[in-house]
């Protein structure tokens, strides 16, 4: 799924997301667990959030938490090149 970019609806404490906001959001958090190692046992992203109950909630956060942590581990394993690494002296 290519990854477009829109400018993020800001929602104040009046504002209610809109079903297509929310299905929005929830294909958004699928291609990031799709596209980074999720962690062993989290759970699959909701279809939808109709009826969301806490577990399914949790399911959301727990691919999040996973993304962020693969991030950070990609960000720890660069692998520099410099001469006496790539062939050099």
């Amino acid at each position: 799924m290519p990854i477009t970019t829109t400018t993020p609806r800001i929602y104040t404490i009046r504002d209610k997301p809109r079903p297509a906001d929310m299905a929005d959001y929830l294909a958004r958090v699928r291609a990031v667990r799709d596209a980074l190692a999720a962690l062993p046992g989290t759970p699959e992203v909701p279809g939808d959030m109709q009826f969301l109950a806490f577990q399914e909630a949790n399911g959301i956060e727990l691919a999040l938490l996973g993304a962020e942590r693969a991030i950070h581990a990609m960000e720890k394993s660069w692998i520099y090149s410099g001469e006496t690494t790539a062939g050099g002296f």
